[in-house]
């Protein structure tokens, strides 16, 4: 996942509407992502 993606579905993450799998790419991505 890139960060436009992350971000895209950010507010979906945060209000607990996303699948676990697609949670977990954004969390991964969060604690990986450098910039």
């Amino acid at each position: 996942m890139n960060c436009e993606e992350a971000t895209k579905l950010l507010d979906g993450y945060l209000d607990g509407e996303l699948d676990p799998i697609t949670s977990q790419q954004i969390e991964q991505h969060l604690r990986d992502c450098r910039t």
